[in-house]
């Protein structure tokens, strides 16, 4: 393999197993050794990169990678101390030797227990999604300011002040996990929804699509489902949306690698194994006492899979979903959605005064969907150089490389 091939791989590596080394290694050593170990995990990858350049492959490139890191770590710990062995697990004491792999048991509960930790109430919303995403899932900073809309060098700052919070208040936070506080879970659904997103239109890589992302996103969801928790039947209703969402993705480029919108995309390339798998998840989530903005996503997903063509999907029934979206939790991100619904049931004219609104008093005003709607709307007004002028502005804003090209083919396009 190539120097490059190498580095692409340990990329695709590190997003696949980072967090599960990170979570076990902590189980052992203790979350107030999180620091150092998050440090011995991204050394354990440096050394991938430099050892299989020269060595080749190993057989299991993700066991190797988990011996080497345990081993770093008894090293580190062995040579360091500041390391108190009278709070940490038991196990360390004892252990000499690392096992050559970690059980599938072990990296599971050793997840769940770390996503409960970084969602304590103690950290406001936000910073529980950014703890979370930051440690578990191994996001940078530019893939956690889109996720959360923030500016880098804010979510710099509050990475900074939260794991400080987190390394001085640990063994408070870590003794109160708890997969039976509904509270906690709700946090947790939101991490798992941002992560997949974030892998449905990355800002991380030149792909559109993030396919690693969005796996370990279903991996995690489907582990949290089966501990059958209080809000088991909303996770149940994300992972439909996921499923839904995977389904189409064969669909959303084309050839080229440009942008395919859900009007053009070929629907015969669809994953009809991934729209049974959503059903399956919708159905068993109708079980739940209240319905959930999951819920209601994950029908609206099912109605645009089961859709026939474009032209034959049920408007009507899409928007009022979305009214009642709106009801239980509103976004400005969510009124951009119901703009564009509406603007196929009443037209685009319509639904321009609306996007004025939302751009003279909104969050939205500096985001890219936002000119990147109003393009289309002018485009199929009619109005090509009002539709160009928001076009450019998208483009301005836009993160995405591909979604870039994407704005730059509408504005030739006119």
């Amino acid at each position: 393999m190539s120097a490059e091939d190498i580095q692409q791989l340990t990329a695709h590596l590190f997003r696949e197993n980072s967090g599960k080394m990170v979570a076990v290694l902590s189980k052992i050593y203790g979350l107030h050794q999180l620091e150092a170990i998050t440090d011995i995990v991204q050394d354990a990858f440096e050394t991938a990169i430099n050892k299989w350049k020269y060595g080749g492959l190993p057989e299991n490139p993700s066991a190797w990678l988990m011996t080497v890191a345990k081993n770093k770590a008894v090293n580190y710990f062995k040579r360091d101390s500041r390391l108190d062995r009278s709070e940490t697990n038991e196990n360390v004491a004892a252990q000499t030797e690392p096992s050559p792999v970690f059980l599938d048991g072990e990296i599971e509960d050793s997840q769940l227990r770390l996503l409960l930790t970084c969602c304590h109430p103690t950290f406001s919303m936000k910073n529980q999604v950014l703890l979370t995403l930051s440690i578990l899932s191994g996001f940078g900073r530019k893939e956690l300011a889109n996720a959360l809309m923030m500016e880098d060098e804010a979510v710099k700052k509050a990475l900074g002040r939260t794991k400080k919070h987190l390394r001085e208040n640990i063994r408070i936070l870590d003794s109160t996990s708890s997969l039976n506080s509904a509270e906690r879970v709700a946090v947790v659904h939101t991490v798992l929804y941002l992560m997949f997103n974030e892998g449905y239109k990355s800002t991380g890589s030149a792909d559109l699509i993030n396919h690693d992302l969005c796996f370990e996103a279903i991996r995690l969801t489907k582990l949290l489902c089966e501990r059958k928790t209080a809000l088991v039947h909303e996770t149940e209703a994300l992972l439909a949306i996921m499923f839904f969402g995977l389904a189409r993705f064969p669909a959303r480029t084309s050839a080229d690698g440009k942008i395919m919108t859900l009007e053009k995309q070929d629907r015969s390339l669809w994953d009809v194994r991934f729209i049974k798998e959503g059903d399956h998840y919708l159905d068993r989530s109708k079980k739940a006492a209240e319905i959930s903005k999951y819920h209601i996503e994950a029908i609206v997903s099912s109605i645009h899979c089961h859709a026939s063509d474009f032209k034959d999907t049920d408007w009507n029934q899409i928007y009022y979903l979305h009214e009642q979206l709106e009801k239980i939790e509103y976004s400005e991100l969510g009124q951009l959605n119901k703009l564009v619904v509406l603007s196929y049931i009443e037209g685009p004219s319509a639904v321009i005064p609306q996007l004025e609104q939302i751009k003279q008093s909104g969050t939205l005003r500096n985001h890219y969907l936002l000119y990147s709607l109003e393009g289309d709307l002018l485009a199929r007004m009619n109005k090509p150089a009002l539709a160009k002028r928001s076009f450019k502005r998208a483009y301005e804003l836009s993160k995405n490389q591909i979604e870039q090209e994407f704005l730059n083919d509408r504005i030739l396009e006119l």
